[in-house]
């Protein structure tokens, strides 16, 4: 499966995919928030600011409180958005399937048809749709921590 096939997939379910993007985006901005308010606890305990200190680790622990809530409610959507795209492709497959001439279809064993809608699919799910989702990620941690 290319590229351009998964990514027609995820446009397929585009609203559930916007906001597991839109998710991730904040929860990378919250992990860089996270650690720039570590930054500032060590400095205002270095310098010896005890209620500035005292005030930056309830920021921190708000914003880690917020992040860990997010991060569920992402994987949450995101493994839902991954199960729709999987159905949306089930279904092409079975209407391509349909659609064939049938000696065409028995030229295949009944095998590679189950092979197709579970073994391939289950690696489609795992190696394509959770990797489209995982450089979101990848490209939004660094942006935002620059």
């Amino acid at each position: 499966m290319t590229l351009k096939t998964i990514f027609s997939y995820v446009f397929k379910e585009r609203y559930i995919a916007s906001l597991v993007t839109l998710l991730m985006i904040i929860c990378s901005a919250l992990r860089v928030a996270h650690a720039l308010v570590n930054a500032l606890i060590l400095t205002s305990l270095v310098a010896g600011k005890l209620r500035q200190f005292l005030s930056y680790i309830l920021l921190d622990a708000a914003i880690f409180l917020v992040l860990c809530l997010l991060l569920v409610v992402t994987q949450y959507l995101r493994a839902k958005a991954v199960e729709m795209m999987a159905i949306d492709l089930r279904r092409d497959i079975s209407q391509n399937l349909i659609a064939m001439p049938y000696p065409k279809y028995m030229s295949q064993d009944t095998g590679t048809y189950t092979s197709w809608l579970t073994n391939d699919m289950n690696l489609i799910e795992r190696n394509g749709f959770d990797h489209a989702f995982d450089c979101v990620q990848v490209i939004s941690d660094p942006l935002l921590s620059v």
